[in-house]
């Protein structure tokens, strides 16, 4: 969610395509930014169970990277095949764009 809280899919038993890092210092999800159809995966309230609530630091997607902040989910990077508004529409919260947005880069 908008909010860092994070439902766990392969706790459920469904299976999504999304990674979870935990660290000392942050946890960061890799996942695709919609689910099939356009769907929104990123909300501002999750829907299903929580498994950790106000745990994320950071969402990495195909399209952008998210940062959970105190004033809201911040786009740091942007992948140059998008635009801003792609992201926001591809996205079922509202984001903050960074002044200094960047475009992701390939590592």
């Amino acid at each position: 969610s908008s909010y860092g809280s994070r439902w766990c899919s392969w706790l459920s038993g469904k299976h999504a395509q999304s990674f979870l890092w935990i660290s000392d210092f942050q946890v960061v999800i890799t996942m695709e930014h919609q689910a099939r159809g356009g769907k929104h995966k990123i909300l501002d309230e999750c829907s299903l169970p929580l498994t950790g609530v106000k745990c994320v630091d950071k969402i990495i997607t195909e399209m952008a990277v998210l940062e959970i902040r105190d004033e809201g989910l911040v786009m740091t990077e942007i992948w140059p095949e998008f635009t801003v508004d792609e992201v926001k529409a591809a996205t079922g919260c509202n984001i903050i764009v960074s002044p200094d947005l960047i475009n992701m880069q390939q590592i």
